[in-house]
C-alpha cells in the first residue's frame, strides 16, 4: 500500500461549502480515478484565511 498524500487546493468562496460538504462526504471511501487507480480519501477540511478558502485533504492508492 502507498504512502498518504496530502493536498491544498484554493477553493472560489462562492463554491466553498458545495465543496467542504461533497468531499466530507467522501471521506473513508474507495474512489476510482480516471486512469483506472482506486483512492481513498482519508481526511479533508475546509480552511478560511481572510479572503482564500483552502481545501486541504489526505488520500492514499489502494
Amino acid at each position: 500500500m502507498a504512502l498518504p498524500w496530502g493536498v491544498k487546493v484554493d477553493v472560489e468562496p462562492a463554491n466553498a461549502e458545495e465543496v467542504d460538504t461533497f468531499m466530507n462526504g467522501i471521506v473513508d471511501e474507495d474512489i476510482e480515478i480516471s486512469d483506472g487507480r482506486k483512492v481513498k480519501v482519508l481526511k479533508s477540511g475546509l480552511k478560511q484565511k481572510k479572503d482564500q478558502n483552502i481545501l486541504i485533504f489526505r488520500y492514499q492508492l489502494q
